[in-house]
């Protein structure tokens, strides 16, 4: 089994790349792949609770991150400094997360087999 590190740092309401991206982040788990998601820099917006993505006539990504349990996708960590630069904390995320400082992260993404970033 890889481990595969999908790093998200744009919010994910731009545009259809990010549905691209969250449907290989999915087929990688479907096809027995670790899948470890980081939130960095403006990423860290998509997981924020209390959005309206139809109000400017975009999908709602919501349901989809409350799912990805069922993909046996639970490694999910945030960096710690850009929810602090942001002034989010882990009550206003929609889900459970690590919380890892860049330091952490990048000692992490030496035990990678492939690296994907939106």
């Amino acid at each position: 089994m890889k481990t595969i590190f999908f790093i998200i740092d744009k919010p994910l309401i731009c545009d259809v790349r990010m549905q691209e991206f969250l449907d290989i982040v999915l087929m990688a788990a479907a096809f027995d792949q670790r899948v470890v998601l980081v939130f960095e820099g403006e990423g860290v917006y998509a997981l924020m609770s209390n959005q309206q993505p139809d109000a400017l006539g975009l999908k709602d990504n919501t349901l989809l991150f409350k799912a990805l349990s069922i993909y046996d996708i639970n490694d999910i960590s945030v960096e710690k400094e850009s929810m602090q630069a942001r002034a989010i904390s882990v009550d206003q995320l929609l889900i459970p997360v690590i919380t890892s400082s860049r330091y952490e992260l990048k000692q992490r993404l030496q035990l990678a087999d492939q690296v994907f970033s939106l």
